[in-house]
């Protein structure tokens, strides 16, 4: 995002006649452009790193045990245009069909944690395929068809548009649980219809989910619905890196 964001600025202060701003601004992208091209990239995963946490291990790595790749970086760093001259973006897109990609769009990780990790907290705190913990965020998705376009892959970037755009699953309206003019914040991912569904669990998602869904802010999947309401597209395994 700085990268991105911060050329963006340096191309309105040189507008402004403010070039010595435009000139630090322009130096620390490429700087961090450079650092991410060498630290960044999973180059045996083929798709950009989530982060290092406190500890200096990386987050959203083809070695991770779980939590292998993440939609974030891939949107963002394609679009900032991060390794374009390497082939990084289209690498990274090509990665993030293969393994994020569902019935309803993209997928925020893949795949997700099934236990909770103290070094990252929130995340790892809720059931596979809930919220931050591999749902399609239709927030973030924009930013992966964008990214997509970017790389020219037009078909690739109007095809994850319509997984989740209002107009095109209209027809699915009995099974996403929303008006048809409305986007929802979240929609829980394959592995959430897969879970021992106790009342423990059940409990759960309705004081942290149910309780949270305002106007356009509702859950595809829901206790009420079967396994056979679900269709999900195989998924690739990751192999280690």
């Amino acid at each position: 995002m700085f990268v991105l964001y911060g050329r963006e600025f340096a191309e309105l202060a040189t507008r402004l006649g403010k070039k010595a701003d435009a000139a630090v601004v322009n130096k620390a992208a490429q700087e961090f452009e450079q650092a991410t091209i060498k630290y960044g990239f999973d180059y045996q995963g083929g798709y950009f790193l989530r982060a290092y946490d406190a500890f200096s291990k990386e987050v959203g790595s083809s070695r991770c045990e779980e939590g292998k790749i993440f939609i974030e970086p891939q949107g963002f760093c394609t679009m900032a245009r991060i390794g374009a001259k390497e082939g990084l973006g289209r690498k990274a897109m090509e990665s993030s069909l293969k393994y994020l990609l569902d019935d309803w769009g993209a997928e925020i990780v893949y795949p997700p944690y099934s236990r909770y990790h103290v070094e990252l907290g929130e995340i790892s705190s809720y059931p596979q395929g809930v919220k931050e913990n591999g749902a399609v965020f239709n927030h973030n998705n924009p930013w992966l068809t964008i990214a997509l376009c970017k790389e020219g892959m037009k078909e690739e970037a109007f095809d994850l548009y319509k997984r989740n755009a209002p107009a095109y699953i209209e027809d699915k309206s009995d099974i996403h649980k929303t008006e048809p003019y409305v986007y929802s914040q979240m929609i829980a991912g394959p592995l959430q219809c897969q879970l021992r569904r106790s009342q423990e669990l059940l409990a759960y998602r309705k004081r942290h989910l149910v309780l949270r869904c305002s106007l356009g802010r509702h859950l595809r999947y829901y206790p009420g619905l079967g396994r056979a309401h679900y269709q999900a597209l195989p998924k690739q395994e990751i192999p280690e890196g």
